[in-house]
Parts: C-alpha cells; structure tokens; sequence
C-alpha cells in the first residue's frame, strides 16, 4: 500500500495494488499515471457519473466463495449506451473484471497471449476467427469511448480514449478482446448473477 497527493487538488490518495498503473482520484476525478517518481495527471478531470450497480469502489465481499475488494471501475461509453467494468482483487492475489452491461454480469480473467490475435476490422461478426488458440464465434464488435473512471486500474486507460472491442464465445465460455492504446488484451470468462456474489456490510 502506497500514499500519494493528486497532482490536482492535493488530496490524499492510497493505493492498494503494486500492480495498478492508473489512479483516479475521489474528489476532484482526476486520472493520474502511477510512476515510480509520483502521480503525473493525464488530461482534465472527468467526474463519472453515478449510476445503478451492484458495487462501489471499496466494496469488499465474495465471488464463488472467494473474497474479494472492488479496487477500480472504468467506463466505456459507446453509440448505444455505456457499460462498466470493475477490477476485483482477491486475497489469493487473483485478479478478476467483473463486466456489468444492462444489468447482465460476466466475470472476466485476463489470459496471456502466446498466439495470434485478428486485427479488429478481420473480425467480422458471424464468423469464427482464432483468438489465441480458442476458436472464437463473433458476436459483437464495438467502438467505444473511456467515459472515466473510479479507483485504482492496473492498465493504462484515461478519458477520451477510444478503446476497440470485440466479443465471442469458445468452448461455452465469453471471449473478449480489447484493442487497448498500449496493448492487446484478452480476457476469457463466464456469465455471473447477483446471486454468485455476497456484499459485505
């Protein structure tokens, strides 16, 4: 754990995970890059909106059994609405995306990529593509915006950014990739409900 000042309003900031890259402060929404040497503000503060979930940063609770602390959320805004993604940290160390789109709830485990992934505009929707080893159907394809954020992220994302996505399923499970501006990232998980987590308090 680790204390800092925001670069724009001076405010206290703790930072829980030696893993996050970004950190947004709570009372001004300034995003910040997280350096060795400090916090270094990256663009205007952008407050996000508050609006229906079933987390708020800080929430601490249970995921299958599993504890877990809801370290960060980020937005992507797109031409038909928005959706969030949450940053679960478990005791075992594990990291999970807790991904809430109009109420429908996916669980989300970064995988590591050892094998090739299509370029965004190669992946047509409707057809199978190999995403990293997994025969992915496509089901989706997204253009969106970073709305903002809440929290600590442990990957480089700040407002404004488009950010590409495309969305599939293999071997009864999601598949998502994210065509970040500093990386690739891929994501495989499973659909949730309410009832899989327990809140705390």
């Amino acid at each position: 754990m680790s204390e800092f000042r925001c670069p724009s309003c001076a405010a206290p900031l703790t930072i829980e995970s030696r893993f996050s890259k970004v950190v947004i402060c709570g009372y001004c929404a300034q995003t910040s890059e997280i350096k060795p040497s400090g916090l270094f503000a990256a663009g205007s503060p952008n407050p996000l909106a508050e609006l229906p979930s079933v987390l708020k940063v800080g929430a601490t609770g249970s995921y299958r059994g599993e504890s877990f602390k809801a370290l960060g959320r980020v937005r992507f805004n797109h031409e038909d609405g928005y959706w969030d993604e949450w940053l679960l940290s478990f005791q075992n160390g594990r990291v999970l995306w807790l991904q809430e789109d109009e109420g429908e709830l996916t669980v989300f485990e970064k995988e590591g990529i050892s094998g090739a992934i299509p370029n965004f505009d190669e992946a047509k929707v409707g057809t199978t593509v190999s995403m990293n080893g997994h025969q992915v159907f496509v089901i989706e394809r997204c253009e969106a915006i970073i709305g903002g954020g809440q929290g600590e992220l442990n990957f480089r994302v700040f407002p404004g950014q488009a950010v590409n996505c495309i969305d599939g399923a293999a071997d009864g499970r999601v598949i998502s990739v994210e065509y970040l501006p500093d990386e690739i990232a891929l994501f495989v998980g499973d659909v949730a409900t309410p009832e899989n987590f327990e809140l705390n308090g």
